[in-house]
């Protein structure tokens, strides 16, 4: 370890259990970030629910100081895992405007790997699901359990309202939005890397304008199916 860190690591950590307790929080909130793991998922889960599970009883000897110490630690390292977790889709939580940019940022940076042969699936065939899914399953059950253990305090709500507008306008605007995403990446590659894009842009205004005004889906048994696909078939395979 480089030595002009020294003061920083004095901050952290005092001895080697400490370091030792350091390196492995650290390390499971980079594995926090692999939500596609179904095991992982699960063992957090078990995690989570031993540590906020208000209905189980106290342990015999719970009122002594270790226990209490233990119980304490497992809550503040489940919540550290579901808040890095949480600024892995913090765009999901906010403004319906940040989460439009953002959500539209990863389809073109997907669609690119497609393009360039670094993936089999074409994103756009299935985007739509998909993102159902991934606020069903994934963002609104995370801000859920966020409210729950009061990190955030008011603004614990105020994500999780968010994640559920967000949801909601998706399902307004979404197929259209999709469309919006393939011609802009298609026009800016037809373009060329730094050409002439931005001359587009009353163009490509105007389509997005069209294209997030409100729209009801064509029927409820398009809306069902759409909210029912497996999501083996959209953009997003998580499990909470």
């Amino acid at each position: 370890m480089k030595p002009e860190f020294g003061q920083l690591r004095a901050c952290i950590y005092t001895n080697e259990d400490e370091l030792t307790r350091f390196r492995s929080i650290v390390v499971n909130l980079v594995l926090a970030t692999d939500i596609m793991d179904k095991d992982l998922g699960a063992q957090r889960k078990d995690r989570w629910a031993r540590a906020f599970n208000s209905n189980e009883g106290p342990l015999p000897s719970q009122s002594s100081k270790e226990n209490k110490e233990t119980e304490v630690n497992r809550k503040a390292t489940i919540v550290l895992e579901h808040l890095i977790q949480a600024s892995d889709i913090a765009h999901t939580m906010q403004h319906w405007h940040v989460y439009r940019k953002w959500n539209e940022r990863l389809f073109c940076e997907m669609y690119q790997a497609y393009k360039d042969g670094r993936s089999d699936k074409d994103p756009s065939e299935g985007w739509y699901e998909g993102e159902i899914g991934f606020f069903d399953f994934y963002i609104i059950p995370l801000a859920k359990k966020l409210e729950t253990c009061g990190v955030f305090g008011v603004s614990s709500s105020e994500y999780l309202g968010y994640a559920e507008a967000n949801r909601k306008e998706w399902v307004d605007k979404g197929r259209n939005l999709v469309k919006v995403y393939l011609e802009r990446f298609k026009l800016r590659d037809s373009v060329g890397p730094g050409g002439g894009f931005s001359s587009t842009g009353d163009l490509m205004e105007l389509a997005l304008t069209e294209a997030t005004e409100p729209a009801s889906m064509s029927s409820a048994s398009d809306h069902g199916s759409a909210i029912g696909l497996n999501l083996d078939e959209g953009s997003h395979i998580f499990d909470v």
